[in-house]
């Protein structure tokens, strides 16, 4: 997500269902509530499915120009920074 949001592209995200603690749909759900991504179910799509979603999206430019802003939104591009200096904090 990181990566995704710092880039600020639009994505197709199918979560991988087993993933410990369901972390991959709770990260998934919070970019397509934004408008970031659109959230696919693995076990509820094919590969036609998923197809027609990728050509649907590639086609509507006004969509993906909104789903690129909101993804900008999302990004913490000082988020290691952060981290680095609450380590520090912690250490002194």
């Amino acid at each position: 997500m990181a990566e995704i949001t710092a880039a600020g592209k639009p994505a197709i995200l199918i979560p991988f269902p087993h993933a410990t603690d369901d972390h991959q749909r709770k990260n998934a759900e919070a970019l397509a509530v934004r408008g970031a991504a659109v959230l696919v179910h693995q076990k509820s799509t094919d590969g036609q499915q998923l197809a027609t979603a990728i050509k649907e999206l590639a086609g509507d430019r006004k969509r993906l120009i909104s789903m690129s802003t909101e993804s900008r939104k999302l990004a913490k591009p000082e988020a290691a920074n952060t981290i680095v200096n609450l380590m520090e904090e912690i250490a002194q």
